[in-house]
């Protein structure tokens, strides 16, 4: 397991399973974006890779903080992704993110973080 912390994010990389969790009361911005981008970057990322996003503590996001989460370039190592949402918001920002990416893999949404891991282990 590796594990490696941003000033928005903890991410953990187990066997092929990327889990990004935002931290509590942070509003994302393009900066936030690139430095996550960078810290991915020193992880062995390689698909099929399956990628679950815990949002459950996001505060907010830039919009363009959400184009830039729209980046392809690690878009073709992954095979299946599930996002963990918790308010409203967090529901409008998935709903912009998906307008600008059209995904080549499975996404489904979650309330619940348990049942997005096992949906997630069912495309492994």
């Amino acid at each position: 397991m590796k594990r490696i912390e941003t000033t928005s994010t903890i991410y953990t990389l187990e066997g092929n399973v990327l889990i990004s969790k935002l931290k509590s009361n942070h509003n994302m911005t393009v900066q936030d974006t690139v430095e996550n981008y960078e810290a991915r970057q020193t992880l062995d990322l390689r698909y099929p890779m399956l990628a679950l996003m815990d949002l459950r503590h996001l505060s907010g996001m830039d919009f363009k903080a959400i184009m830039a989460m729209n980046d392809q370039r690690e878009a073709d190592l992954i095979s299946a992704a599930a996002m963990v949402l918790g308010k409203p918001i967090h529901y409008i920002i998935a709903k912009e993110a998906r307008r600008f990416r059209k995904y080549k893999f499975p996404v489904k949404v979650f309330k619940d973080y348990d049942k997005a891991m096992s949906w997630l282990m069912e495309h492994s």
